[in-house]
């Protein structure tokens, strides 16, 4: 979501359905850097540039802890919902890649995923300069 100035305060539900070829959400695992918070993001952010999309100074990041989400998920009827490190599916390289894998673009999961459970939202711009 954006206010009048163009920056990002929240995060819509819509941005976490599935689409139809789907079977997960692509996420990171901010640990699997181990460094401080902060180097994580930045780190995870640059593992992003260069994937399907880009990564833009205005980008958001939405930030949950796993228990929280499996919390949140499990107390309104979602406990199907399961986080899953998979980067190192290319054995060539390993990555921070994970998922979040549900079987439903539910209404209510989505509200919930949007504003409980990634509600630490980081700006890019705000946490690491981007190279160009």
């Amino acid at each position: 979501m954006w206010d009048e100035d163009g920056r990002a305060y929240g995060i819509y539900p819509q941005a976490f359905e599935l689409r139809e070829d789907e079977e997960s959400l692509s996420v990171s695992w901010l640990e699997y850097f181990n460094r401080t918070h902060e180097q994580n993001i930045v780190d995870s952010i640059k593992e992003f540039k260069g994937r399907p999309f880009d990564v833009h100074p205005k980008s958001g990041f939405g930030i949950s802890n796993v228990g929280v989400l499996y919390k949140i998920c499990s107390d309104s009827d979602h406990p199907k919902v399961k986080v899953l490190y998979d980067g190192d599916k290319n054995k060539t390289k390993k990555s921070s890649h994970s998922s979040i894998r549900y079987t439903s673009n539910d209404n209510d999961l989505l509200q919930n995923l949007a504003t409980k459970a990634f509600s630490n939202l980081v700006i890019a711009e705000e946490i690491s300069p981007l190279e160009k």
